[in-house]
């Protein structure tokens, strides 16, 4: 009786991940860590725009807590912010202790 050959499969060998781009927004994040690329800019400017309008982000599904932490679900958020682009005020703000000239030059 003729022994039967074992088919042995190759492994497949990962390929190296290209680098991320930083103008990608992440599925999820904390708003002490905004992102550059999110409306509003900066963790200060996200962290005052998230104290504004919490209620709304939360009742929409884009503000959750995690221990004491605020997170932003990033689906969430930017279909609430095209569905804010009526409101002039929403985007258009400046937070105490950041004037006009302060605004344009961390942009």
């Amino acid at each position: 009786m003729a022994a039967k050959k074992r088919m042995v499969k190759k492994m497949k060998v990962a390929r190296p991940r290209s680098p991320v781009p930083a103008d990608i927004v992440p599925a999820t994040f904390f708003v002490a860590d905004w992102p550059p690329g999110v409306v509003p800019g900066t963790p200060a400017r996200g962290s005052f725009f998230v104290r504004c309008h919490a209620k709304e982000l939360a009742k929409c599904g884009a503000l959750i807590r995690i221990g004491k932490s605020r997170v932003i679900i990033s689906k969430n958020y930017m279909r609430w912010l095209s569905n804010q682009k009526h409101r002039d005020a929403v985007l258009n703000y400046t937070p105490p202790g950041l004037n006009k000239e302060n605004q344009n030059d961390e942009a």
